[in-house]
């Protein structure tokens, strides 16, 4: 998405789970996080200047910096609002057991093993008895991802009547992210699902407005 918003040109290259460390390790790309460490996507490499950048933030910060006469994902004076632009331990805590399980069926053979057995592993359950379809767990999940929406929507609100992003009205990062999640959420759960039902409806429609606002900006562009 950042990519788009900007209008610059790019090829995807899609990665299978248990190669994404040799690959990132081959091509020099930094682990998103040291503690392991881990090696995550997306990572980009940008021809024009040979450099390779990981973890999202920094993606687009480069970004920014480099083709600074395409639309800011940092808009001037954003940089400490944005940078500290929060998580929403509630919703990420009651989405992801959902939609573990569901993730598999969008995956290639050896990815589904490999995200199977490492998640599983580190949960210490199968994937489909973290959140099991009508029992308590679910209900529990589902009102810590009502509550993570929620929250968001409060901050928004507080920007008035009409105002659509959370710099108001102008589309930043901090968008991005938010729209990410929206549509992770509806892909996961399926547009025909009565969960995806129920999220359109919350907050006067606010989710499926905000996915609006970045149709065009949704299509991979090669």
């Amino acid at each position: 998405m950042c990519l788009n918003i900007k209008g610059l040109r790019y090829r995807t290259v899609w990665i299978e789970f248990p190669d994404i460390e040799a690959l990132c390790k081959r091509i020099g790309a930094k682990p998103t996080s040291s503690v392991a460490p881990l090696y995550t996507l997306p990572v980009i490499h940008d021809p024009s200047t040979n450099v390779v950048i990981s973890n999202s933030i920094d993606i687009a910060r480069y970004l920014d910096v480099t083709y600074p006469s395409t639309t800011q994902l940092f808009p001037p004076n954003s940089n400490a609002l944005l940078e500290s632009f929060p998580e929403i331990p509630s919703l990420g805590a009651g989405l992801m057991p959902i939609v573990a399980p569901l993730i598999c069926t969008y995956l290639n053979p050896t990815s589904t093993e490999y995200y199977r057995r490492t998640r599983e592993l580190s949960l210490g359950s199968k994937l489909e008895d973290l959140s099991p379809p009508g029992g308590p767990l679910r209900d529990q999940h589902w009102q810590q991802v009502q509550s993570g929406y929620g929250a968001i929507n409060a901050w928004l609100a507080k920007n008035g009547e009409g105002k659509k992003f959370v710099m108001g009205d102008v589309m930043s990062y901090a968008d991005v992210v938010i729209v990410g999640w929206v549509l992770f959420i509806k892909l996961m759960l399926g547009m025909q699902s009565q969960e995806w039902k129920e999220i359109e409806g919350w907050h006067d429609g606010r989710w499926a407005a905000f996915l609006t606002e970045f149709t065009d900006y949704l299509v991979v562009v090669e």
